[in-house]
């Protein structure tokens, strides 16, 4: 099971950095893109904004919503005295139990 879910927890975070490192690459591409067609690239760009929150919202929930192999916990989400989710989604340890995300490598 670790020898699963360990990869799966690195590949939601890669998903995640690749689409926030993407955003701005994307936008200019699009802009110039459009630009050398003659098109005023404009009005599609907050629609490209919106359109890269949205894989950002599912991917960051994706990323944040995985479940530790070793405690069956969420990998990186605490619970506040509140009740309220918190968390850190590029943390490299289980925040409830201390697996390492690279544990399956050794």
């Amino acid at each position: 099971m670790i020898e699963r879910t360990l990869p799966e927890i690195r590949r939601r975070r890669t998903r995640l950095i690749a689409i926030l490192a993407g955003y701005l690459p994307c936008i200019i591409t699009v802009d110039l893109g459009l630009k050398a067609l003659g098109v005023d690239g404009d009005p599609f760009l907050p629609y490209l904004f919106v359109l890269f929150m949205v894989l950002f919202a599912v991917a960051g929930w994706r990323a944040a919503a995985t479940r530790c192999p070793r405690c069956a916990e969420l990998f990186c989400m605490t619970r506040s005295v509140m009740g309220i989710q918190v968390g850190n989604v590029w943390t490299s340890r289980c925040v409830h139990c201390g697996l390492s995300v690279h544990d399956d490598r050794q």
